[in-house]
């Protein structure tokens, strides 16, 4: 699932306009500038029938759109939320389809002595792997 979340992300001009290839599961790379993007997978349900059968598996994914300003942070959100919702933009390869679930901002100052404010938009969406 990484992968195909990665390949939404990373595969979409709107994101990568402002993102570039700063897209990084779990943390952010420290050499990184801003605007990034971090996506962690939250929870994934692969549930499975005796037979070996069952239904898609499906997993709740944490993505984190930061940047210096709130203004930059939203811009990249939004960019990612069309990425997600419009699946005709997704890679030709995909093999999950997504929707959003939540969405909300914060801020937070940087780790490592870096004093500046970073502002964060975070999106709680769901994938599922085709069957």
């Amino acid at each position: 699932m990484i992968v195909g979340v990665y390949g939404i992300l990373s595969g979409n001009a709107g994101v990568t306009a402002i993102a570039a290839d700063r897209i990084s599961p779990d943390v952010r790379n420290r050499g990184d500038v801003f605007p990034s993007i971090t996506f962690q997978i939250t929870n994934v349900d692969s549930t499975e029938f005796a037979d070996g059968s069952g239904p898609p598996r499906f997993g709740s994914v944490n993505i984190d759109a930061i940047a210096r300003t709130r203004i930059d942070a939203e811009a990249l959100a939004d960019a990612i939320v069309l990425a997600i919702e419009l699946p005709a933009s997704y890679p030709s390869d995909c093999l999950i389809t997504g929707r959003v679930d939540s969405r909300s901002a914060n801020e937070y100052q940087e780790r490592g002595g870096d004093t500046d404010l970073v502002y964060v938009s975070s999106i709680t969406a769901t994938f599922t792997e085709a069957g």
